[in-house]
C-alpha cells in the first residue's frame, strides 16, 4: 500500500506520508542483523554510577514496550546499560542481580523474535575516570567484555556486542583500548559480531579526523565500526533551536554521513549507525530523517534510532507512541525502511 520508488520518496521537501494504521505487519523469518533498522531503548543507563534502585532510578524495557516494537515490525534493539552497575569493581565479578535483569530482558526479547545489541553506555569512562588513561587501564574494559562474552557466547538473541557508547576526550588512547576490548570478547567468544565505536562521540561527520589510528584486528573477522550522527548544528542531538536556526536542510544528514562512508569504503570495512534521531516539532525534520535512512539503505548500512523506552517516551526525540497511543511521526519514516511491503491482494 505504501510501496514507492526511493527516488519518488525523496523527491521534494515535503514530509513522507504516514503509513496507514491498518498496514499488515508480517515479521521476516530471517533473524535481525545490523543491516536492519531499529531503536535504542533507553532506561538501564540512567542514574548514578554507583547505587540506584531498579524501577526508581533506572529501568529496563517493559514487555509493553517490547510488544509495541514487535507489532510494528521493529526488531533490532540497541540496549544500553550502566557498566558500574553490572561490574561494580574493576576486574571484579559481574553483579548477579544486575546480570539477572539483563538476562530477563534478553529472554523477553528472544520470545518476541527481537535482536539485541548490548552496550555499556559509559563514554569510555569507568567511575568517572578515562578508560585507557593513567587511572583506569584499558584492561578493565577487556575484562568486562571477556566476562560478558563468556556469559552470552551461545545466546542467539544477541546480534552484536557494542564495545562502548561514544568514547570522547580519550587523548589518543581509544584505538588501543578498543583493540583490548575486542581481544577480551574473542578470548571467550568467536561467534558474535562486535561493534567498534569511534572517538569524539563516534560522530560520522568527524570520523576521519577523530580516528586516524583506529584499525581493529579481529581473529574472527566479524566486526563493524559504529558511528552516531545527529542533525542539529552542533551534532549533539539536543536540538535546542528551531529547524531554521539549526541551519538544517533536507540533505544535512546525508552530507554529514559521507566522511564515515568514505572511510569504510577505503578500508573495505562494515559500518553501523548506532544513534540518530530528530525532534517532532517541525515536519521538515522528517524529510531529513527520510533522506538519511535512504542514504544508509543505499550503502547497505543499518542503524538504530535514538530513542524509545517508557522513561523516554515524552522526550521530543522519542519514537514511542504517545500517552494517547498514537504513533509519533518519526515512526512513519522508520517503518518505510523496516516493515516489508504488504503483499497485494490477488
Amino acid at each position: 500500500l505504501f510501496v514507492c520508488s526511493l527516488a519518488a520518496a525523496n523527491a521534494g521537501d515535503t514530509p513522507p506520508p504516514p503509513l496507514p494504521a491498518s498496514l499488515p505487519v508480517s515479521l521476516p523469518a530471517m533473524a535481525p542483523t545490523i543491516a536492519d533498522y531499529g531503536v535504542n531503548l533507553s532506561g538501564a543507563e540512567y542514574g548514578k554510577a554507583t547505587g540506584g534502585v531498579h524501577g526508581r532510578d533506572y529501568t529496563y524495557p517493559t514487555t509493553k514496550t517490547l510488544d509495541y516494537y514487535r507489532i510494528k515490525g521493529v526488531r533490532l534493539i540497541r540496549l544500553p546499560f550502566k557498566w558500574e552497575r553490572l561490574q561494580p569493581l574493576a576486574m571484579g565479578a559481574l553483579d548477579a542481580g544486575e546480570l539477572a535483569r539483563l538476562d530477563e530482558t534478553i529472554a523477553a526479547m528472544k520470545s518476541r523474535g527481537l535482536g539485541a545489541i548490548i552496550e555499556p553506555h559509559n563514554y569510555a569512562r569507568y567511575h568517572g575516570k578515562l578508560v585507557g588513561g593513567d587511572e583506569v587501564s584499558g584492561d578493565v574494559l577487556k575484562d568486562l567484555w571477556a566476562k560478558l562474552a563468556a556469559h552470552y557466547v551461545d545466546e542467539t538473541t544477541i546480534v552484536a556486542y557494542g564495545l562502548m557508547n561514544e568514547p570522547n576526550g580519550t587523548k589518543g588512547t581509544w584505538a588501543r583500548t578498543a583493540q583490548l576490548a575486542v581481544d577480551g570478547v574473542r578470548s571467550a567468544d568467536r561467534k558474535h559480531l562486535i561493534l567498534v565505536p569511534g572517538d569524539s562521540w563516534s560522530g560520522a561527520h568527524s570520523w576521519v579526523k577523530a580516528n586516524p589510528d583506529l584499525a581493529i584486528t579481529d581473529p574472527a573477522d566479524n566486526f563493524a565500526y559504529e558511528a552516531h550522527q545527529y542533525f542539529d548544528r552542533d551534532h549533539s542531538g539536543t536540538y535546542k533551536k528551531s529547524y531554521d536556526d539549526e541551519q538544517a536542510h533536507p540533505d544535512c544528514g546525508v552530507e554529514r554521513l559521507q566522511p564515515f562512508i568514505a572511510w569504510l569504503k577505503e578500508r573495505k570495512a562494515h559500518g553501523f549507525l548506532g544513534e540518530f534521531g530528530i525532534p517532532r516539532d517541525d515536519p521538515r525534520w522528517l524529510v531529513v530523517l527520510d533522506h538519511f535512512l535512504a542514504a544508509l539503505k543505499a550503502e547497505g548500512i543499518g542503524g538504530t534510532y535514538w530513542g524509545g523506552g517508557s522513561w523516554f517516551s515524552e522526550n521530543h526525540l522519542s519514537i514511542d507512541a504517545g500517552n494517547d497511543g498514537v504513533d509519533r511521526p518519526q515512526m512513519g519514516v522508520l517503518l518505510k525502511f523496516t516493515v516489508p511491503p504488504a503483499t497485494p491482494a490477488p
